[in-house]
């Protein structure tokens, strides 16, 4: 064969090419095709040419957001769309007999969809895309068909807030044959997995894991969804409010019984945890099993009120009290130690203060005493005699000049001696074992204070640490 015959072969397989990808698909080739697959075609008869084979479904979920997460009612909503193939026998052709159509569109209403239902819906129990039926179905000309329900899927979920709010749920989405057995219709997942590629994370939830399973000869089609609460919202805005007042609420102690609104206060403290812990079994399911760890926190912090406010009224009972009736010998000893206590710590005080003072004056004397002996020298032709003291906070220079004349009281001498002894009245040594009401009033408010912080910070290490032992063996 020469060249030229070559040349011609390839020139006739070029028309040929040019020539069939002329043949292009018409609105009369579709409308041909559509009627002839319609036609004597039923949407209630199995698409199967042998009708004793089930019709294998491949299903698989893409999840685009979570939608809502009611813990109250315990459900989740999720935004989803559902993939759903098969083989349609019924609906194959060749697609040179119509114009090369390799494709053909069909409403969901027209035509044999899958009879697929969420059997754990909150809803009405539906097919899925029973409400679209704008929705179309695509068949290739081999017989498969792709249908892609979409929209909200609300499910029952078994909510356990017991690690509340570092809890994590994992929620389940059933979908199974309705009204079919096995060999009717077969269930296949297309993933072990749901498809996250179009998903937008929510702002209080994060998408932990996914998983799907079968069950019961693949007429059960289960898919779970793992979901963690974002913990930083509950902290700043409950839990923190609640430890805060909680603590402000045993500053009543330190505030006067003389004032009259010790009492009051505690009131407003116990009201504000009261509306708190309202607030938050408001926003948690109303079920006994389990409780939520945090609840029993709230119901903690209510009690120490409680406890805090019946301290602060006996406290300010036995302050006015008076001399009507004498102090108890349990009430004077526990209090007589609590002043011994209070007394010595004044005294620790005194002695540290009054070295300090010492010593700083010893330094200001010599530094003054070496100042007036270098002026003598050049200034006075006469001796003087120099007395540093300190009267009423100021200091009064004394000398033997005959022309400077300065009064001192015995009051201010002895108030002289006084600070000289170190700053610090000397009656904190005068020992005083008698004990009033008043005294007993001051032991309950130090004791109650001290108690109340420790218990507020001991109740509050616990629940954190139940809570991070759960939520790591959660995990």
């Amino acid at each position: 064969m020469g060249i030229s015959d070559m040349k011609w072969i390839s020139l006739v397989v070029l028309i040929l090419g040019f020539l069939n990808t002329c043949r292009t698909e018409t609105i009369d080739n579709t409308r041909a095709l559509t009627s002839d697959l319609i036609a004597n075609y039923s949407r209630v008869i199995k698409p199967k040419r042998n009708q004793s084979e089930p019709v294998e479904v491949s299903i698989g979920l893409q999840l685009l957001s979570i939608f809502e997460f009611d813990e109250v009612q315990e459900k989740l909503s999720i935004m989803a769309v559902t993939y759903l193939i098969w083989k349609d026998e019924l609906m194959t052709w060749d697609p040179k007999d119509y114009g090369g159509a390799e494709v053909v569109y069909f409403e969901s209403h027209q035509v044999w969809t899958p009879m697929l239902v969420l059997i754990n819906t909150v809803n009405n129990i539906k097919k899925l895309g029973y409400d679209d039926d704008w929705l179309l179905v695509r068949y290739f000309n081999n017989g498969s068909a792709y249908f892609y329900p979409g929209g909200v899927l609300s499910a029952k979920c078994d909510v356990d807030v017991t690690y509340f709010p570092w809890d994590k749920h994992k929620c389940r989405f059933q979908f199974s044959t309705w009204g079919s057995d096995p060999n009717i219709m077969k269930i296949t997942s297309m993933s072990d997995e749901l498809f996250l590629d179009y998903y937008s994370p929510n702002g209080a939830w994060d998408l932990i894991s996914t998983e799907v399973t079968s069950r019961y000869k693949n007429s059960l089609f289960e898919m779970y969804i793992t979901l963690s609460r974002k913990p930083r919202f509950v902290v700043v805005n409950v839990i923190s409010p609640i430890v805060l007042m909680a603590l402000i609420s045993t500053i009543v102690f330190y505030i006067p019984v003389d004032s009259g609104e010790r009492i009051s206060y505690s009131m407003t403290m116990l009201l504000a945890i009261a509306v708190f812990l309202t607030l938050i079994g408001d926003n948690l399911p109303k079920t006994s099993n389990p409780m939520s760890i945090f609840s029993y926190y709230l119901l903690s912090m209510l009690i120490l009120n409680i406890v805090i406010l019946i301290i602060n009224i006996l406290s300010v009972k036995c302050y006015f009290i008076g001399d009507k009736q004498p102090v108890s010998s349990c009430w004077a000893s526990w209090s007589r130690c609590i002043k011994c206590k209070r007394r010595n710590n004044r005294k620790r005080r005194y002695v540290a203060s009054r070295d300090a003072n010492t010593l700083h004056k010893t330094n200001t004397s010599d530094s003054k005493h070496h100042q007036v002996r270098s002026s003598s020298s050049t200034t006075y032709s006469y001796s003087t005699e120099i007395m540093i003291s300190h009267v009423n906070g100021r200091q009064a220079v004394k000398d033997s000049n005959p022309n400077m004349k300065y009064q001192m009281t015995k009051a201010d001498a002895a108030r002289c001696r006084d600070k000289s002894a170190g700053g610090v009245d000397t009656d904190i040594d005068v020992e005083d074992d008698s004990v009033t009401w008043e005294d007993v009033s001051v032991a309950i408010d130090i004791l109650a204070l001290i108690v109340s912080i420790l218990a507020i910070l001991i109740l509050t290490s616990v629940f954190f640490f139940i809570i991070w032992m759960g939520g790591t063996k959660n995990s």
